[in-house]
C-alpha cells in the first residue's frame, strides 16, 4: 500500500472518501493517544504503508489562527513533556501545498508544531501550548503518538489539521454549539482540499 490516511475520527475526513485513488486506504483510529496509537500498530502490520497521513482537526494556540486555517505539521510535542519528534515535509510539498490553498483562499499556517494534549483543551489550555511554544500550530489528542510510531517503524509521516476552535473559543460554550454545523463543514472542506493535493503529491 502506497499511503495509510488516518484520523481520529471518521466524520474529520468524510469528504476526502469518496475520492481516495487505488494504493491509499483510510482507517479511523479513535480519539486519545493509547486508543489511537494501538489502532495505528495493528493498521501497519496489516497493511505496511510507504507513508502515513494524519489528518483531523486541532484546536487554535493563539491570536490570528482562524477556523479553517490549514497546519501541515513537522514537530511533535507533549504539553507537559520537553521531548520532541520530528518528521519535516520536503520544501517542496509544503510550497506546492501553500500555493495551492492559496488560490482556494485557506491559509497555511507557518507554525509547524502539533501539541498533543490529553483531553479537549479549552482557552487556557491552548494559551499555554501557544506560549510554551512560538510555533505551536494547534492542539489535538493523537499526533504526538502516531509520530512517534511512525519513527520507531521508519515509515514517513505527515501530519494535516484544520482550525476547529479558534484560541479563546470554548469549543462546548452556548454559541460554540450553535456554530458546530458551520465550523463543520467549513474545517472538513478545507481540509479536504490539503488531504487530496497531499494524497496526490
Amino acid at each position: 500500500m502506497e499511503v495509510l490516511l488516518v484520523s481520529a475520527v471518521s466524520w474529520e475526513i468524510r469528504p476526502v472518501l469518496r475520492h481516495l485513488r487505488p494504493g491509499a486506504s483510510a482507517v479511523t483510529l479513535g480519539v486519545g493517544e493509547a486508543r489511537a496509537g494501538s489502532r495505528l500498530r495493528e493498521a501497519l502490520a496489516a497493511h505496511r504503508p510507504r507513508r502515513v497521513l494524519l489528518a483531523g482537526f486541532s484546536g487554535g494556540v493563539r491570536e490570528g489562527q482562524r477556523a479553517g486555517d490549514i497546519a501541515l505539521a513537522e514537530s511533535f510535542s507533549r504539553l507537559k513533556e520537553k521531548a520532541e519528534l520530528h518528521h519535516a515535509a520536503p520544501l517542496s510539498l509544503r510550497a506546492g501545498l501553500e500555493r495551492h490553498l492559496k488560490e482556494k483562499n485557506v491559509v497555511l499556517l507557518k507554525e509547524t508544531r502539533a501539541v498533543t494534549v490529553a483531553k479537549l483543551a479549552g482557552p487556557a489550555v491552548k494559551n499555554q501550548a501557544g506560549t510554551a511554544w512560538p510555533d505551536a500550530c494547534g492542539v489535538d489528542m493523537e499526533s504526538h503518538a502516531l509520530a512517534d510510531i511512525c519513527a520507531r517503524e521508519n515509515i514517513p509521516f505527515l501530519c494535516v489539521r484544520a482550525i476547529f476552535d479558534e484560541a479563546k473559543e470554548p469549543l462546548f460554550s452556548l454559541g460554540g454549539i450553535l456554530r458546530l454545523p458551520s465550523r463543520y463543514r467549513l474545517a472538513s472542506s478545507r481540509l479536504a482540499e490539503a488531504v487530496l493535493f497531499l494524497l496526490e503529491s
